[in-house]
């Protein structure tokens, strides 16, 4: 394969009409027949491209190219033998790596015939030993041409040539959806083209702009070619790209386990599921047949994955927390979900209130008791801003007395009564809180200006203090500066006479 010789790494789309765009199959069609007329081109071509690429499209333009010419096209079932071709003859043939070994023989063979044109179009995967060596016979007189997904640009220019300008949110749009995958762009363009206004005088009325509400879903046409693409495809590879679909990554290991094939299989499996064009070279599926994909399989079967997913990721060391979300939205009720999801949400509280109540909402659905939730998502509300919700989360625990939560309850109750200016109830429930918050109880009564209050208070808290001190550590490190609280207390207490009370 070292001699091939690479005419261009160029994606093209399925048909068109003249006049047309660079990256077209008919353009590219017309460089290849261009340079070999030229003296500078090899007289076979080799087109490689995973699924929907356009391959089929490039050999249609080739044929039409060659017969304009006036060669005589045939496909492999209508190939001469070698000793039969009198006159210029191209051979085009598709899906050849489906090819068996007699036809395959009898291409290599015609590779002598000075008339024969040889064109070969193929898929990455599978590579049988006899299409391979048929391809390397090519070598020395050959272009290979390698088709991939569409860029940006090319989706860009495909919609100018067919539809006229788009705007560049439907180009992101129709880039992310498909992938750049030839066979959907079209389709995919058309239906955004078809939510334009008509032409008017033979301009278009205005350009099109924004995402049409119509499109929260695939359009029809490109669904049904993802539905009618997944039905060609072998049990194993459609249950392969319904697990990446899932969540699994593009990893032959994990997608064996998932799929239930031999480990000595597995990097075969991967090949096989790369090689349908449905997956990107990040390893993610194309979001439309992702969609299509999940749609399409029993809901039960995908949590069935899902589920086996979490638990390889958790014995390959991985703490899958996205996917840890997805089962608790499914309402999959597990406890290791709901002890992932908890985890992240106490990592993710002083940074990230707001996500951390997302999280302690998703364990409840994950089966995680309400109970053991309640001062988490309590505090949680409470630092994301929700004073109501952290005082209703808070309730329940503050009520029961003999609940292990109950003091911390009575703490974030306090925070959030403060934040409101109830001073008075404020005080009360930091001393429920236990002596840890006695220093909160005293700020509280110096803002009432009840001094006396909040000096028993300290010294309460400095004589339980000194009962679970050990002896020999000196109590009096353990003393609260009464006199320091007490003198900052009455300046506190002076001021407030000359302002408006504010809460702490």
């Amino acid at each position: 394969m070292s001699e091939a010789r690479t005419l261009a790494r160029i994606p093209v789309r399925a048909t068109e009409s003249p006049p047309t765009w660079a990256g077209s199959s008919r353009a590219l069609a017309r460089r290849v027949v261009d340079e070999h007329d030229g003296g500078d081109g090899a007289t076979h071509v080799a087109v490689r491209g995973v699924g929907g690429t356009g391959k089929t499209a490039l050999l249609a333009e080739l044929a039409r190219s060659y017969r304009a010419a006036g060669i005589t096209v045939v496909d492999a079932q209508g190939a001469p033998e070698p000793g039969d071709v009198t006159h210029p003859l191209a051979v085009l043939v598709d899906d050849a790596q489906r090819l068996t070994l007699r036809t395959t023989g009898r291409l290599r063979a015609l590779l002598q015939q000075p008339r024969v044109r040889l064109v070969l179009a193929y898929r990455p995967w599978p590579r049988p030993p006899a299409l391979l060596d048929l391809v390397e016979a090519m070598a020395g007189d050959r272009h290979l041409v390698v088709l991939n997904h569409l860029d940006r640009d090319a989706v860009r220019d495909c919609a100018e040539h067919r539809f006229g300008p788009l705007a560049p949110e439907l180009i992101d749009l129709v880039v992310h959806q498909t992938g750049g995958l030839p066979a959907l762009v079209e389709p995919m363009l058309r239906a955004l083209a078809a939510t334009r206004p008509q032409r008017v005088g033979g301009a278009p009325a205005h350009r099109a702009t924004g995402t049409p509400s119509a499109l929260t879903q695939a359009p029809a046409p490109v669904t049904e070619r993802v539905l009618a693409d997944l039905a060609e495809l072998d049990e194993c590879t459609r249950w392969a790209l319904h697990a990446l679909a899932a969540g699994a990554p593009l990893d032959a290991d994990v997608l064996a386990d998932l799929v239930s094939v031999p480990s000595d299989e597995a990097v075969d499996l991967v090949q096989r599921a790369q090689a349908t064009g449905a997956v990107l070279p990040s390893g993610k599926i194309v979001p439309v047949v992702r969609a299509t994909l999940l749609s399409s399989t029993p809901a039960d079967a995908t949590r069935a994955v899902r589920r086996r997913l979490f638990v390889l990721s958790l014995d390959r060391g991985e703490e899958p927390i996205e996917l840890a979300r997805t089962l608790a939205t499914d309402r999959v009720r597990d406890p290791r979900v709901a002890q992932l999801l908890v985890a992240h949400a106490d990592a993710a509280v002083t940074g990230d209130p707001a996500l951390a109540g997302e999280l302690l909402s998703e364990a409840a659905d994950a089966g995680a008791p309400p109970a053991s939730l309640a001062l988490r998502r309590a505090l949680a509300a409470a630092l994301a801003g929700d004073l109501d919700g952290a005082l209703q989360w808070a309730d329940a625990t503050l009520r029961d007395s003999s609940a292990p939560d109950h003091q911390q309850a009575a703490g974030v109750t306090a925070a959030v009564l403060a934040q409101r200016g109830l001073l008075h109830n404020t005080a009360q429930l930091y001393r429920v809180a236990g002596p840890d918050r006695a220093g909160s109880a005293a700020l509280a009564l110096l803002a009432l200006g009840a001094r006396d209050e909040a000096e028993t208070e300290l010294a309460a808290a400095e004589e339980a203090a000194r009962g679970w001190c050990p002896t020999s550590c000196p109590a009096a490190s353990h003393s609260w500066p009464r006199e320091s609280w007490s003198r900052s207390g009455r300046g506190r207490a002076r001021r407030r006479q000359r302002r408006p009370r504010s809460p702490p």
